[in-house]
């Protein structure tokens, strides 16, 4: 018991071969301001980012709010597509303070066409735009012009003339159905329409009927003459469309391609 005792009131005895050292001590750091490149990435940030960064600290937020550049193209998506609402969608916008040069709304599907029509009344660079281009918004030209010009404000999304849902809503490039769209009275009545109203080729961005849908290796919908004229898989005789020439497999005995379907099937 007495070198137990004597052992707590000197750990390390003159005759130990251990070192004692000193304490170690943390030094405080007060916490400064952000970085100075910090403040000129904010406005290259994507939306969700950004919103984050208001939350971070003083010196962003008010930084978020006194500044109007990041806020002058505003793209929505994922995670804050389906939480937005006309509410919040007009309390982001209004920092641009009535400059808003682009609005990009992927499928939120709880903003209302009243909700939209708010924003773009607050925001007449957008409304006029938009009014001047007349741009119709292709189906198989989706992915390359949606911000093929920067200069230029873009809104993409519209209320769907069949299901009345706030989608991407495309138009036909077919010149019989725009011959026949101009002469209806009813915009229901044509082929203009979301996605999910309105079946598409692929390849040409035509309106399709369910009986000519024509199958594919890729699971995308083509017309008759876009699927005539692509190449086909040497087993199932079905093409890709060229948005999927990816999942092609060269064949060893012949000059064409094996599908992702007939590939795995065969191995």
């Amino acid at each position: 018991m007495e070198k137990l005792i004597q052992k707590a009131k000197d750990p390390f005895p003159s005759n130990s071969c251990i070192i004692p050292q000193e304490p170690y001590t943390i030094q405080e750091i007060e916490p400064g301001p952000p970085h100075e490149a910090l403040f000129l990435v904010l406005a290259y940030l994507p939306l969700f980012e950004l919103l984050a960064m208001g939350e971070v600290c003083m010196s962003l937020r008010d930084a978020l709010h006194k500044d109007v550049l990041p806020w002058l193209n505003i793209i929505v998506e994922r995670p804050l597509n389906l939480r937005l609402t006309d509410e919040i969608l007009e309390n982001i916008t209004s920092k641009a303070i009535g400059r808003l040069k682009t609005l990009a709304l992927m499928n939120c599907v709880k903003i209302t066409d009243d909700g939209l029509q708010s924003v773009i009344d607050r925001n007449h660079g957008i409304n006029k735009q938009v009014q001047q281009r007349q741009q119709p918004m292709l189906f198989h030209r989706r992915n390359s012009s949606m911000f093929s010009n920067e200069s230029e404000p873009l809104i993409d999304v519209d209320i769907c003339p069949k299901c009345k849902d706030v989608r991407m809503v495309y138009d036909c490039p077919r010149e019989a159905c725009k011959r026949k769209n101009k002469k209806l009275m009813q915009p229901t009545a044509g082929c203009k329409g979301c996605n999910l109203c309105i079946p598409r080729c692929e390849e040409c961005g035509g309106c399709l009927e369910s009986e000519e849908i024509e199958e594919t290796a890729c699971g995308d919908g083509l017309c008759s003459e876009c699927w005539l004229q692509l190449p086909k898989c040497n087993f199932c005789n079905r093409p890709n469309c060229n948005r999927h020439t990816n999942r092609q497999y060269k064949h060893s005995s012949s000059s064409g391609f094996v599908c992702e379907i007939c590939h795995y099937m065969q191995y």
